[in-house]
């Protein structure tokens, strides 16, 4: 643990996250704490937004696959801020802090990561699922032929698939209302 928690300090310390972080085991299981003085601590989450315990949290994770080349998958790595995300993903991509060849896997739905700036066509997988069956189909933006630049807006245009179904909206008047890109049908 104690490894751990130097890797959770240096992370708060290069964010400029202020406080003392420690992972602590309680009967809930690991805990994100904050210190204050000799023995005073309390819960991370009184004390920082779940973005930045997400991030104190994945850089053991970050490191460790590093240390051995390894793969890290993160579910939802958006939950991050954009700064500490653009933190963590160039350490993946320097053979200096990454001479292991490790690789990071995560799911996200911010099209803001789709730009070529932050991440290659090859590099970008998409999942499309079939609403009759609800089999997933993943595929690369790679398969596309796409002009330079940013994909996030051809992306929420629908040019890619990908698209999650459309939510289901309700009226003033209380009657459900199904809406497809930007325009409303009445649901019989």
């Amino acid at each position: 643990m104690t490894l751990v928690n130097a890797w959770i300090q240096e992370a708060a310390d290069l964010a400029g996250i202020p406080g003392t972080f420690r992972a602590e085991l309680s009967e809930r299981g690991p805990q994100l704490v904050v210190l204050s003085g000799d023995s005073d601590r309390q819960p991370a989450e009184l004390a920082a937004s779940p973005g930045t315990i997400r991030f104190l949290t994945l850089m053991p994770e970050v490191r460790h696959a590093l240390r051995t080349g390894g793969t890290l998958f993160a579910d939802h790595i958006d939950s991050l801020h954009p700064d500490l995300f653009a933190q963590i993903l160039p350490l993946f991509r320097n053979a200096e802090t990454n001479p292991r060849h490790a690789q990071l896997v995560f799911a996200s739905q911010n099209p803001a990561l789709l730009d070529e700036d932050i991440l290659r066509r090859d590099e970008i997988m998409l999942v499309s699922r079939n609403r009759d069956t609800g089999e997933s189909t993943l595929y690369p933006l790679s398969d596309f032929s796409v002009a330079p630049g940013s994909y996030g807006h051809r992306y929420l245009s629908g040019r890619y698939g990908a698209v999650p179904p459309a939510g289901i909206l309700f009226s003033a008047d209380g009657e459900r209302r199904e809406e497809r890109k930007g325009k409303e049908t009445e649901i019989l």
